[in-house]
């Protein structure tokens, strides 16, 4: 089942607002003659995150179509479809049909109809990548002839921190217009404007914090959406305490999180028969707990799985030339195991909605590196894995 939407709404919008930011940046990089793979890499990072929290809040149709996105912008990076203007243009829409989307649900809290002739165009040329040309030939011919899609740009209102900064600067000119006048009343008035402005702008200058029992409510529910999808029995539990973190850090660590669990789910957690064959119970356990460490919130996401088989990641890091064998061989463990956070470095064959072609975990490190944290790994051979993530306590 999805999370209550309704409940976490707000945690989801911030997120969307930072990833299309974002994504806004990277799209105004893209050039069309000077491609660059950490561009793509980047992009990817921002849809794969979309994608994510979308289905975690069961958006099923723009989780989809962000997922179409991913698949097509990883053809370009790996060499199968190269980034022709014609294609530029079809990326340029999808990304802004998908922004539009996401606009038109923060506006009614309602999933939106993704267009189907943009949403049929990106299935083709990931089922046909050799007629491309044609597919999208045709969809700009028919794109000039029909009626563009319904502009739901929406204007930003000024910052309150702006309108609490043109008041100050307001009573700032009524003080020197009041020293011809001197009059004591208007002073007083002035005084009285200025101490509630400041006030006002310390109360929204300092960061609000949020209990993380809150933010952790949702997560007996993904669990269950991701374990069924992946048919497997697991179980959750939560010890948190009254902890609370910096309301900035909230956006930077759900996605991470989910990350993290789904991939426990899908490659650590075994099925209910492999569990009994080796003596586990039938459910599978993942649990979360956090602490204050000094002036850091450590976040430790356990499961009792079949832990990081190590020699497989230095094998598959070598296969996929991330590093050489060389340099592998006299690798630490501790230093092999951070490979799996390599956007490059998958274990599957296949890539499927839950899981796929490894830029997941790679997001959750930029996730959690971009406000100073960091995320190590406890390996426990055949009994399970830990994921400890680390932030400040307060983000400047």
């Amino acid at each position: 089942m999805p999370v209550d939407a309704n409940k976490y709404m707000p945690l989801f919008l911030a997120e969307i607002d930072e990833q299309l930011s974002m994504l806004d940046e990277q799209i105004a990089c893209l050039e069309n003659d000077n491609i660059e793979n950490k561009k793509i890499t980047e992009i990817l990072r921002i849809i794969h995150t979309i994608k994510g929290d979308s289905a975690a809040m069961g958006f099923d149709g723009i989780a989809l179509f962000s997922h179409n996105i991913e698949e097509l912008l990883s053809m370009i990076k790996d060499g199968f479809l190269p980034l022709e203007e014609d294609l530029y243009t079809v990326i340029i829409d999808s990304v802004d049909c998908l922004k539009k989307g996401l606009l038109a649900l923060k506006k009614t809290q309602k999933e939106p109809k993704i267009p189907v002739e943009i949403s049929l165009l990106l299935e083709k040329i990931i089922s046909d990548r050799n007629n491309a040309c044609i597919y999208t030939s045709n969809y700009l011919e028919t794109r000039k002839k029909a009626s563009q899609m319904e502009n739901l740009q929406m204007e930003k209102p000024p910052s309150i921190m702006n309108i609490i900064m043109e008041l100050l600067m307001n009573v700032h000119r009524l003080e020197n217009a009041n020293r011809e006048i001197d009059s004591g009343e208007i002073h007083s008035i002035i005084l009285d404007l200025r101490e509630t402005a400041q006030k006002l702008q310390m109360h929204l200058s300092s960061p609000a914090r949020i209990k993380l029992s809150e933010i952790f409510g949702a997560f007996p529910q993904i669990v269950a959406t991701i374990a069924d999808k992946e048919q497997k029995e697991v179980v959750l539990s939560i010890d948190v305490g009254e902890l609370e973190i910096d309301s900035r850090a909230v956006g930077k660590i759900i996605s991470p999180i989910i990350q993290i669990i789904r991939n426990a789910i899908s490659h650590g957690i075994e099925s209910p028969a492999e569990r009994k064959k080796a003596g586990k119970p039938q459910y599978g356990h993942i649990s979360i707990e956090a602490s204050y460490d000094e002036n850091l919130l450590k976040i430790s996401i356990s499961n009792d799985g079949r832990s990081i088989d190590v020699d497989m990641v230095r094998s598959i890091a070598a296969k996929l030339g991330i590093c050489q064998e060389e340099e592998l061989r006299k690798m630490p463990e501790e230093q092999v195991m951070q490979l799996i956070f390599d956007p490059g470095f998958t274990t599957c064959s296949k890539v499927g909605k839950m899981s796929g072609r490894g830029i997941g975990l790679y997001a959750a490190m930029r996730g959690v590196e971009s406000i100073g944290g960091k995320i190590e790994i406890l390996n426990n051979p055949h009994k399970g894995t830990t994921f400890m993530i680390s932030i400040p306590q307060n983000i400047d």
